[in-house]
């Protein structure tokens, strides 16, 4: 059985480096989308020789936080990772992920009857409905939360997103129950495809995530719930820590992980850019 790892990346590309080391150990394949943003040339040189054994996808997107861009760059590393083999398991991660247990342990994670992804049904009118119900158009500089200080000008891109966004409101989002967890997960081909044709099959459930806030924490989730309840699941692969105010932890080392980890976590993130997660000598120059 073949596994493909996708990777959002943009700003960890010596963590990246360390990983995909592990990866291509096991023999999983490694394609990453790198954000148009980012400078390519310098990302590539700090990843050192491990740049040469991923495929970058080529053409990348823009992307926001919390916006659809998001959701179309995880779609842009599947089909790449679809086109290109016949693989069995798809793992979707960011660069600032690294493996927590040993790579005889990952190479038998894959389960052909399990797909791992974290699903939280989300309650009509709960704190976390407002993501869905609501119309949010985060992917343009004026209108991303994270969009940095002044000077974001308001430009027909964004005033034919907004019209769009009220044509969406005036006729009514899909009507779902909605599912919320991370982003990160690993799933098998046949559900993955399915989601793809059921999501670019629907322009009305299209629209309705487009509009979201956060899609890709509930797009595929949400769908995988309405339309695939026959799929067994269970909690997804990729660790993060919330428990404390102003977003997640940040690791500098993997020693600064908790030592009681589920044992149904095989990732974690967020690792600085500086992480030192390779033994002395083999990190990237």
């Amino acid at each position: 059985m073949r596994t493909a790892c996708l990777v959002l990346a943009y700003a960890a590309p010596r963590v990246l480096a360390a990983a995909v080391e592990i990866y291509r150990g096991i023999g999983w394949d490694v394609f990453v989308h790198l954000d148009c943003k980012a400078d390519t040339a310098r990302y590539r040189a700090e990843m050192g020789k491990a740049a040469d054994l991923v495929y970058f996808i080529d053409e990348p997107l823009s992307v926001f936080w919390g916006g659809f861009s998001m959701v179309l760059a995880e779609f842009k590393l599947i089909d790449a990772a679809l086109r290109s083999a016949q693989y069995d398991f798809l793992l979707y991660v960011s660069d600032d992920t690294f493996p927590i247990r040993p790579p005889e342990a990952l190479a038998a994670m894959p389960d052909p009857a399990c797909e791992r992804i974290t699903m939280r049904r989300v309650l009509p009118g709960s704190g976390f409905a407002w993501r869905y119900e609501g119309l949010y158009h985060y992917d343009h500089p004026a209108t991303n939360p994270r969009g940095g200080g002044p000077g974001r000008p308001i430009d027909d891109a964004l005033v034919e997103a907004i019209t769009e966004a009220q044509a969406v409101g005036r006729m009514g989002k899909k009507h779902l129950d909605i599912y919320w967890g991370f982003a990160y997960w690993m799933l098998t081909r046949p559900t993955i495809e399915a989601v793809l044709d059921i999501c670019r099959g629907d322009p009305v459930l299209w629209h309705s995530f487009k509009y979201s806030s956060q899609p890709d924490e509930i797009m595929i989730h949400s769908v995988i719930a309405n339309y695939l309840p026959d799929r067994k699941t269970m909690e997804g692969p990729v660790y993060m820590d919330f428990s404390k105010p102003n977003g997640p932890a940040v690791y500098h080392r993997l020693a600064d992980l908790p030592a009681d980890l589920p044992t149904h976590f095989y990732f974690a993130r967020k690792f600085v850019p500086a992480a030192v997660l390779a033994p002395e000598g083999t990190q990237p120059a």
